[in-house]
């Protein structure tokens, strides 16, 4: 990995909370619960809440694995380490982190945008953390064309939100950077 901080050359708001928020927008689309909009907290419960969420919106289990390894630091390393007990629909969320995770470096869609979130998910882990995710299985995956394109979609968002614009085009819609924009002023909670 890099021996600089590379997220630190990007000038947006590097925040868990913002990450998920903009993650969430998705989430939201597709089960219709605006709670997804809000900046929620990267505990256990609010993982749980989007896997549960996923059994009646099968379009959001992509952001699953994405929302996991932006969770708090050790609510990661706790699926991690328990990954053998996990139900077979956990482990596969905890393997599309992992290929997630290595997607932001070798994806088609990786760029500087990727590798400095690669680069602040490294300097909010656990000193070396990273190393052991190498060691686990990324495979086999639900559809991994659609992770590609969440790795894209974050892209767009820390793009935009390095330009100081607050919302980007995405399909027929917006992705909201709001949260991402060095000075905003959206809320953070728990000061991820």
């Amino acid at each position: 990995m890099r021996a600089s901080p590379l997220h630190s050359t990007i000038p947006i708001r590097w925040s868990l909370v913002a990450l998920r928020q903009v993650m969430g927008q998705e989430i939201a689309k597709v089960t219709g619960d605006d709670l997804w909009h809000q900046p929620l907290p990267g505990t256990r419960a609010t993982w749980e809440q989007l896997h549960q969420a996923c059994h009646h919106a099968p379009r959001a289990e992509v952001w699953e694995g994405p929302w996991l390894l932006c969770s708090a630091p050790d609510v990661w390393e706790q699926y991690l380490t328990h990954y053998d007990a996990s139900p077979p629909d956990v482990q596969v969320a905890i393997r599309e982190a992992l290929w997630f995770w290595g997607g932001l470096d070798w994806s088609p869609y990786a760029n500087l945008a990727t590798w400095a979130l690669e680069s602040y998910l490294i300097d909010i882990w656990l000193p070396d953390f990273w190393r052991t995710l190498v060691r686990w299985p990324s495979r086999p995956v639900r559809d991994w064309l659609r992770l590609e394109r969440r790795i894209l979609y974050l892209r767009v968002a820390i793009d935009t939100a390095a330009q100081d614009r607050a919302s980007a085009r995405w399909g027929q819609g917006w992705i909201d950077c709001q949260g991402l924009i060095l000075n905003s002023k959206s809320h953070d909670v728990s000061g991820e």
